[in-house]
């Protein structure tokens, strides 16, 4: 009886604390054009969605201050607890450099490189602004 209890009471202390243990890294993924997700889901039906967008946020500040970058939260989505349905949110942001222009990795620079190339071969913009965002754009490049 006494053995039941005990682990009566830590079943419910540990469903009261309700931490989130499967999300103790950042979890950030790529999505493209300087788009990134998040994603916190709780492990049961006690934790609040306002909690866990805490969690999301606290996440993208870490992660973008060893960046050394800002971001623009775009898009929230959250799933309320129901029968069988533990809540979930997700964050969706567009990370920025701390000048505000996108932050874009090496394969997003070369796509929008080739782009700006096509533009330009078509006449949509002058050399001078093709050298201007080619010469941005190498710089992404090269890192």
């Amino acid at each position: 009886m006494k053995t039941t209890l005990l682990l009566l009471s830590l079943f419910v202390a540990l469903t009261i604390s309700a931490q989130d243990l499967r999300n103790n890294t950042y979890d950030i993924n790529y999505v493209g054009k300087s788009t990134y997700t998040i994603h916190k889901e709780a492990w049961t039906g006690l934790v609040r969605l306002k909690k866990l967008h805490k969690r999301c946020i606290k996440a993208i500040d870490e992660w973008t201050q060893s960046l050394n970058a800002r971001y623009e939260v775009i898009n929230v989505d959250n799933v309320k607890t129901g029968l069988g349905i533990t809540p979930k949110v997700t964050v969706t942001f567009k990370l920025l450099r701390q000048d505000g222009t996108e932050w874009l990795t090496r394969d997003d620079a070369i796509t929008k490189l080739k782009e700006y190339k096509e533009l330009f071969e078509m006449g949509a913009i002058s050399e001078t602004e093709f050298e201007k965002v080619k010469n941005e754009l190498i710089l992404i490049i090269k890192e």
